[in-house]
């Protein structure tokens, strides 16, 4: 009775399982995607740093999962708006603070010429023992589909960071980006030059990003992330490392996990480890 009752419980976890494999490979179509993430940054110059968000999309028309399952909405070419909220802690002891920051974003895809116009509008106030600031950015990108798996794009971003009412910086963003998708790699690039200025200073900085995602099914990933950062002069400042896996429990239950390196010229490292999860529906 006993080795009955236990064959009867190994088959039915095994149908179980059965059951999440099927439903992780079956198309469904969806048109929202809401997901948390918890990002924690450790550095050898300062403690640790610690980002919960929450995010959500909507997208215009229904996505149908074709191919990976974490490139859906890629393939689909679908409007779509969205936001997120998030909350960032940095540290204990008098030097700390803690902020919250506000995402809103919008895209659209003209038809005819397989181009999108996208915008965003970003607000951070952080806050710490007699201290308060807060950054406000704002920025528009137009993307331009080559063919069904292949985009092509730039983005400008300006902003503003109130360190006082006094002391005020600048910011301004220009990237240029690509993205293209085989049946098992998708690999993607940008190219950005950043540039921070007040009354007193500028500083001009580069970044370079090359990023490789390896798909061994519809449902699981692995990436590999390298960024190189320099000055405008040509001297790193900086080079960034990361790896991460995504899996899709069920086709539209997904969790991610990420840990990347960060290496500065001036000889500081900081670590990152983000986890993050979605739900599509």
């Amino acid at each position: 009775m006993t080795s009955f009752i236990r064959l009867v419980c190994v088959r039915a976890v095994f149908s179980f399982l059965m059951v999440l494999y099927a439903s992780a490979l079956t198309a469904t179509p969806y048109q929202s995607e809401v997901g948390a993430r918890y990002k924690s940054v450790g550095s050898d110059a300062s403690d640790r740093i610690t980002t919960v968000d929450v995010a959500g999309v909507y997208y215009l028309s229904p996505i149908d999962e074709v191919g990976p399952l974490a490139e859906a909405a890629f393939l689909a070419k679908a409007s779509y708006i969205g936001g997120s909220i998030s909350n960032l802690n940095t540290g204990v002891g008098p030097a700390s603070s803690d902020g919250q920051a506000t995402k809103f974003f919008i895209g659209f895809l003209l038809p005819i010429y397989d181009l999108y116009v996208e915008s965003e509008y970003t607000s951070q106030n952080l806050s710490g023992t007699g201290d308060r600031r807060l950054r406000v950015d704002s920025g528009m990108s137009l993307s331009k589909f080559i063919n069904d798996t292949v985009l092509a794009g730039f983005t400008y971003i300006s902003g503003r960071r109130y360190l006082s009412m006094t002391d005020q910086v600048h910011t301004e963003s220009a990237t240029i980006y690509g993205k293209t998708l085989t049946s098992n790699i998708m690999l993607s690039g940008t190219y950005s030059m950043n540039r921070a200025s007040s009354i007193n200073a500028e500083l001009i900085n580069i970044d370079r990003a090359v990023k490789l995602d390896y798909y061994l099914d519809r449902t699981l990933s692995i990436g590999l992330e390298y960024n190189l950062n320099t000055g405008d002069d040509g001297i790193k400042a900086g080079v960034y490392d990361s790896l991460n896996v995504s899996k899709y429990i069920t086709g539209s239950s997904q969790i991610g996990i990420s840990y990347s390196i960060f290496s500065a010229d001036l000889g500081n490292t900081d670590t990152a480890v983000i986890i993050d999860y979605s739900l599509r529906f």
